[in-house]
């Protein structure tokens, strides 16, 4: 154990309080308790690391991987499956949770003149709702440079008329690569699997399940401002076919470009996407239109509460998705307070 490591823990706590958060302290603190041989401490901080910061851990995957494989022989010299990991209590309220449009009707004129009026179902309509969620986050080595890692999320909501959301995946990492499998349930239930690869500031992934599939690449990056407040980017092209109206194929094409940094403790992320489909939406209510949307995403993150073992944050997101088949369109926003901890 180096004597210079405990010096360094401290002075990085203390930095910690007086200058709060950074994805930077963070990371250093982790290698230092790994420094001091406290795995599971150090476990923590990595794991909450890649929680509150992303984009941040995405651009740092390999660096990231190689200290999460120092951390698991601390905790488990013989690649053992001993468990370590996170858990997140969440309580909000989503002015839309249903991702849905505020029409209650629409009213269509057909080709020959004639008018339908169509009514917009409530999975479809704009629903305010409270929920309560939870989530853990488990990770344990599974031999030199191989990384198993598992989650499992749901949400419930109080209004009815919005279905809750259960999300679990597991997922093998190495340092540039990593596959997951993964379920999702909300009208019904998704199975599939997803593949996300890696070099240097490039990175490509695959995406398939039985309503979608997915490929996407592209490149990321760090611009260091004088203000000492790094701006973590992505950009990414995709291309993707989906189920569309009717049970036929919907392929889209598509940009996405998103952003994350720090103001003093106040995380901020941005991202915005734009996606055409290649096909007609609807051939008989939308003649010869191909949708398109523009979508925006902006999250604030406040810590209210902080220590070493549990901390509690208010999370503020924003969504703004416009369509040019206005019906797809919505907006909402979502308040939400959480807490984390480590698995005791």
């Amino acid at each position: 154990m180096p004597i210079w490591a405990m010096t360094d823990v401290q002075a990085l706590e203390t930095q910690l309080i007086k200058e709060g958060e950074s994805p930077s302290v963070l990371l250093k603190l982790a290698r230092s308790y790994a420094d001091l041989e406290d795995g599971e401490t150090a476990q923590l901080y990595l794991e909450y690391l890649r929680t509150t910061f992303p984009d941040f851990a995405a651009a740092s995957k390999a660096e990231l991987a190689t200290l999460e494989a120092r951390i698991a022989s601390l905790l488990n010299p013989d690649w053992s499956d001993s468990l370590v990991g996170l858990y997140q209590l969440t309580g909000g309220v989503d002015t839309n949770a249903s991702q849905g449009t505020s029409l209650s009707q629409l009213d269509l004129q057909l080709a020959n003149g004639e008018k339908l009026v169509l009514a917009v179902n409530a999975d479809s309509r704009a629903t305010r709702s409270a929920y309560l969620g939870g989530k853990v986050m488990t990770a344990w080595s599974v031999g030199e440079g191989l990384t198993m890692r598992g989650a499992l999320e749901h949400l419930q909501y109080t209004d009815h008329d919005v279905a809750s959301m259960t999300l679990g995946s597991l997922e093998l990492a190495s340092e540039q690569h990593s596959v997951a499998v993964y379920g999702f349930e909300r009208f019904g239930t998704r199975v599939g699997l997803a593949y996300r690869g890696s070099q240097d500031s490039v990175f490509w992934g695959a995406q398939i399940d039985d309503e979608e599939h997915k490929l996407s690449g592209g490149v990321r990056g760090v611009w260091d401002l004088p203000s000492d407040a790094p701006v973590r980017w992505s950009s990414q092209v995709f291309h993707s076919a989906s189920d569309g109206l009717g049970g036929a194929s919907n392929a889209r094409v598509g940009l996405q470009m998103g952003a994350s940094w720090e103001l003093d403790q106040l995380g901020v992320q941005y991202s915005v996407e734009y996606a055409r489909d290649q096909s007609v939406y609807d051939p008989i209510f939308f003649p010869g239109v191909r949708d398109r949307y523009v979508w925006q995403r902006m999250s604030l993150a406040l810590p209210l509460v902080g220590s070493i073992d549990q901390r509690v944050d208010l999370i503020v997101a924003y969504n703004n998705k416009e369509h040019d088949v206005s019906i797809n369109s919505w907006q909402g926003i979502d308040f939400r307070v959480v807490l984390s901890a480590p698995l005791q």
